[in-house]
């Protein structure tokens, strides 16, 4: 039996045949008939020979009969129906259940050739089901209900129990019973007879059979739960559950019915009943088995219950620990899902402690393959829920079976294990993300719903990855149609549709870099305008803030509704809500009523200082700024905190860059034109960096990457350039646009890059190329610029020039990564992307602004000068308007210009400036300010290279230890008194030409060279690879005295990093002392050193 002793009656069930009246003659006779049928029912194995036999004889069975038959169908079609068992719900297998068939030969087993039926489909099942019904209205509504001395007995706990026991374990639902073509009234009648038995006459077995087949029934709406008759058997358990013969499986399976009639929050048991329950608990706490435990815990969690006396939780945990060490093959993956899923769903009432998630993590590796795919999700989802990561372990085996069998999760698997993964801060890794989007490109439509897609998106946010076209556009077309239909009066995609749901959606779609089509955001403003009022602030912000990095603007009738949403939710915005939702004004150009911007003012100064992040500053400064500079309203911001915000702005603004592949080919392009241009350019007030500033005039060059892109449509650029480009243009700039795009169509001729740069100098700043390279000054490079490390703008690799970084870029970390901000001011996360691979993600430009780029005026009112600090270099102004030395506050000229000025005033110089842009001066005589020693000249052209340049070491490094280092690059001037050189120098600020390559060494001749060493050979001479020749016997062809640059490992960067400090040949690299490598690579700490001078000291020996 199911909850009682072996089947036993209860104590006044043993008594009640002394009772009862003595049966008459018929009633003997039916009474003897109704034992010979139950003997038969018994001794029947097969389902065919039941149902026969009951065809034939029904007219012959009592109320014990009919109890009987059903009871026995159902024990025997019970292996075979899937799903049933008392098992929790919510780690179960995945659909309906399957019931027995009933083949031609009379056995259970689908598996058999023949015709099968479902046992509830046979016609014998239903005219069975039509003589119950008969006797129970014969017993129940009739005027003149039987007798017991006739001998049809009565329909009592016992009998009512087992029919509805049989009936859940043929497969038969509550609705069935409700809506049965020909006995309809079966339901209403056992649920009256359950009203009208009293608690006393229950026997416990009889009390959990009831409620766990209407339990295991209960498949559809709640409207189909008979309440009145649940009611009457929850008071007759409260009563019970202290009785002697109720087992702890009793106990187990009513709670876990009354949490399964609870799925749809439609019946919720009192507060009475969950006190029995916790003291039954107790009772019977070292008598329970795993399942059982796990079905107690399931059930608290879905009926959300909190025992008041914690020693209850407390109790199950430790019985959980001890069933798992001392039973381990008992406890199934079944139960550990049930449990880690009932944690995560009410973390409140069920507390599992760290002993105990860690034996479930063990015993989760040791079954992993016995999980099924509900119930591998369910339990990482309760072990991200409860914060607790399970180890490497459990994650790559999830990792390994998610690729292997991914194609047949379902859409809700997908989604838990992905928001799992982002929360344990664990990458799934491409190859199972490549995964995911294939099955999202083939989930039918009807299983996809909207709060689930957006749940997807969201995470795969998270994780930076983008899927491919084709999955992107189902999932947008499928999110449109569910918007319309919502639209359209659909009530349950309508409740779907709740404001965090469509926050979610486009918040993710816009950190995607994925623009949606007109028709999908026709549909979601009209969802918005609609349910604005269900907006969260958080809702609010985000969806204002991925209108504005999409560069959307979706009409004053929407902006209006979120006008009066911010209105209503300003009290409960954090700092972030308000620096994204005043950012995203100020980018969309729509200035809010005055009412508005009050409140914002107002939450600003109550803002807590703690609580605002380094991008909350960021976006808040340039919120204010724009809105004084371009609103009716003025600032945002006044005080300490707009000072604290611009602090934190110049910072970013001012911060050390690495400069790209592809910005280096534009000034590359730039220097062969003769055009003078300064690079990674810092505007006089410290708020705009510049990729690339033509010397002396308010002309900008913006090399944009992949990420000022929308992923989906190349050429449509993100909104966070808006504001920027007003900025800029509000100060007077042209700014030419480079997209990479358009730049890798022009290839690698030079001829096709100089003609595009010359159209785009034309058609935006109206110059020629003869009018941009007429100022004097050749190429300049900020003192923030990382020279000697190359940046990849698809990759996000950065390198020192060796082609053995090049060849193995740096893996992304393991795990989830941080936000930044890059010195332009957008948020980027701070690893290249895991999914496409295309370069570091960018989620918002939020520094700003490119407004019309043409301006008819061309006064340069901002420094060219980036090293403010540095003497001797003060701001270089330029008037067209006025002559070439147009003097600032001081009457002196900076950067390259102020110092070709000064070469020119100083007597027994000589200047001499290229139509490229290059430089060559020459000395009689030092001259500090100057820069450069006597009797030496510097011919060459400044072009860019893979190394930082000479002289320029960081800006932590002071004026005297630059001068210092140079010293030592020259090798190692005599000092003078006060420990400083005369003939030192303090080149910073000035890209001075990098020396002639050494030559080619002579090589000698070696044995014959397979394939790879004769392109080792032929790089060896070009100068650009690390020359490691071989001959027979292995030796290295580097010898002392030699270049650098024969060593291997030993990349142009390297080489002209060890320059700086003065080592420039094999034996000045085996001679440094170690305290010489300690303090080099200190200052270097990118810079092998230890591992270099090994080498060289190698290359440096006697022959061997």
């Amino acid at each position: 039996g199911r909850g009682g002793r072996g089947g036993q009656a209860g104590p006044e069930q043993r008594n009640a045949p002394s009772r009862m009246p003595k049966a008459n003659k018929e009633g003997m006779k039916r009474i003897q008939q109704s034992r010979s049928n139950n003997s038969t029912l018994a001794s029947l194995e097969d389902l065919r020979s039941i149902l026969d036999f009951a065809d034939r004889n029904v007219r012959t069975f009592n109320c014990v009969n009919f109890s009987t038959a059903v009871h026995r169908l159902g024990k025997l079609n019970k292996p075979f129906k899937r799903g049933g068992g008392g098992g929790a719900r919510g780690g179960g297998a995945r659909g309906g259940g399957v019931n027995g068939r009933v083949n031609e030969d009379g056995r259970v087993n689908g598996r058999v050739n023949g015709r099968v039926v479902p046992v509830n489909e046979d016609p014998r099942f239903h005219r069975l089901l039509e003589a119950i019904e008969a006797e129970l209205v014969l017993h129940l509504e009739s005027e003149c209900p039987p007798r017991l001395e006739d001998g049809r007995g009565r329909f009592g706990p016992r009998e009512v129990s087992s029919t509805l026991w049989g009936l859940a374990n043929c497969g038969v639902a509550l609705k069935d019973l409700a809506e049965h073509p020909t006995a309809p009234k079966i339901l209403p009648l056992v649920a009256k007879q359950l009203t009208r038995i009293r608690p006393e006459e229950y026997a416990c077995q009889n009390i959990s059979n009831a409620v766990w087949a209407i339990a295991t029934m209960h498949q559809h709406g709640d409207e189909y739960l008979p309440r009145e008759a649940l009611n009457c058997v929850e008071a007759a358990i409260t009563e019970r559950l202290g009785a002697d013969d109720f087992i702890p499986q009793g106990v187990s399976n009513c709670l876990w019915a009354f949490g399964s009639l609870n799925r749809n929050r439609g019946y919720e048991i009192g507060k009475d009943t969950v006190d029995a329950f916790g003291e039954g608990i107790l009772r019977h706490i070292r008598g329970f088995k795993s399942m059982e435990l796990s079905n107690l815990v399931w059930a608290t969690s879905t009926l959300k219950i909190q025992f008041e006396d914690r020693e209850v939780m407390a109790a199950m945990d430790a019985a959980m620990i001890d069933a798992a060490h001392d039973e381990p093959h008992f406890f199934s993956s079944q139960s550990i899902s049930n449990i880690l899923w009932a944690a995560g769903n009410h973390p409140d009432g069920v507390q599992l402690s760290e002993e105990l998630l860690g034996v479930l993590a063990d015993l989760s590796v040791r079954k992993f393959e016995t999980f099924t795919p509900q119930g591998l999700s369910n339990s990482a989802w309760g072990f991200a829920s409860v914060g607790f990561n399970p180890g490497g372990d459990f994650i790559d085996l999830l990792k390994r079976a998610w690729c292997r069998e991914g194609q047949t999760y379902i859409v809700t698997e997908v989604a838990n294990l992905l928001w799992s993964f982002y929360i344990l801060k664990e990458h799934p890794g491409d190859q199972t993300l490549e995964s995911v989007s294939r099955r999202l490109a083939d989930i039918p439509e009807e299983d996809m719903h909207l709060q689930t897609i957006a749940n997807i998106l969201y995470t795969l946010a998270q994780m930076e990855y983008l899927p491919p076209r084709r999955t992107m556009e189902r999932l947008e077309d499928i999110c449109t149609r569910a918007m319309r239909r919502g639209a359209e009066g659909d009530e349950e995609v309508r409740m779907a549709q709740g404001g965090a749901t469509l926050s979610n959606l486009l918040w993710a779609m816009s950190s995607l870099r994925y623009r949606p089509g007109e028709e999908f955001f026709a549909a979601f403003n009209e969802q918005c305008v609609r349910r604005c009022d269900e907006f969260t602030d958080q809702g609010v912000s985000n969806i204002m803030f991925a209108f504005a990095n999409l560069d959307l603007n979706p009409g004053r009738s929407v902006l209006d509704a979120f006008v009066a949403a911010a209105k209503r939710a300003m009290p409960e915005f954090t700092a972030q809500g308000v620096a994204n939702s005043a950012w995203a004004w100020a980018v969309l150009d729509y200035w809010p009523d005055s009412e508005l911007i009050d409140l914002y003012k107002e939450k600003i100064k109550s803002l807590d200082r703690q609580q605002i992040s380094k991008l909350d500053y960021v976006q808040l400064f340039q919120a204010s700024y724009a809105f004084e500079q371009f609103s009716p309203h003025g600032a945002l911001m006044e005080g300490e905190l707009l000072a604290t915000s611009r602090e934190v702005w110049e910072q970013i603004s001012s911060a050390r860059v690495t400069i790209s592949a592809l910005h280096q080919d534009v000034s590359g392009a730039l220097t062969r034109m003769g055009i003078p241009h300064e690079i990674e350019y810092l505007t006089q007030d410290n708020l705009f960096s510049m990729d690339i500033a033509l010397r002396g005039r308010k002309v900008a060059i913006e090399v944009d990457g992949p990420s000022h892109f929308c992923a989906n449509k190349m050429s449509e650029r993100l909104g966070s350039d808006r504001l920027r480009e007003r900025f800029l243009a509000h100060k007077g700039w042209n700014v030419l646009r480079v997209p990479w795009y358009e730049w890798n169509e022009l290839g690698h001729k030079e001829d096709e890059r100089v003609a595009y740069l010359e159209s785009l100098l034309w058609r935006i700043a109206g110059l020629t190329v003869d009018e941009a390279k007429i100022l004097p000054g050749g190429v300049k490079l900020s003192h923030r610029v990382d020279g000697e490390f190359r940046k990849d703008p698809y990759t996000g690799v950065v390198s020192d020039g060796d082609d053995a970084d090049r060849a193995n870029p740096p893996r992304p970390r393991r795990g989830m990564t941080a936000y930044d901000i890059d010195k332009s001011g957008r948020l980027v996360r701070n690893s290249p992307r895991a999914g496409a691979g295309r370069g570091r993600y960018v989620l918002g430009d939020h520094d700003g602004s490119r407004g019309d780029p043409r301006n008819p005026e061309s006064v340069a009112a901002d420094a060219f000068d980036a090293d403010r600090n540095d003497p001797g270099f003060a701001v270089n102004r330029y008037d067209p308007r006025r002559p070439l030395r147009s003097a600032t506050t001081d009457g002196s000229l900076g950067g390259m210009d102020g110092y070709r000025e000064r070469a020119t005033r100083s007597e027994g110089k000589r200047v001499i400036v290229g139509r490229d842009g290059s430089l060559t001066v020459t000395t009689d005589s030092f001259d500090p300010t100057l820069g450069e020693r006597t009797g030496r000249s510097s011919p060459g052209r400044a072009r860019r290279s893979d190394a930082r340049p000479y002289g320029m070491d960081g800006a932590s490094m002071g004026a005297q230890e630059r001068l210092d280092r140079a010293r030592k690059a020259r090798g190692g001037d005599e000092a003078d008194e006060n420990g400083s050189n005369p003939n030192s120098i303090d080149p910073r600020g000035i890209v001075q030409p990098l020396p002639a390559r050494p030559a080619p060494r002579a090589r000698a001749r070696l044995a014959p060279l397979s394939s790879a060493s004769k392109r080792a050979a032929a790089a060896a001479t070009t100068g650009r690879r690390a020359v490691r020749s071989r001959s027979g016997d292995g030796e290295s062809v580097a010898k002392k005295g030699k270049s650098l640059s024969g060593l291997k490992g030993m990349g142009p960067g390297s080489v002209s990093a060890l320059a700086e400090i003065g080592v420039h040949t094999v034996d000045d690299l085996a001679a440094m002392s170690d305290d010489a490598v300690d303090e080099a690579k200190r200052n270097r700490p990118r810079l092998k050193l230890s591992h270099l001078r090994k080498v060289a000291r190698a290359a440096a020996e006697p022959d061997r």
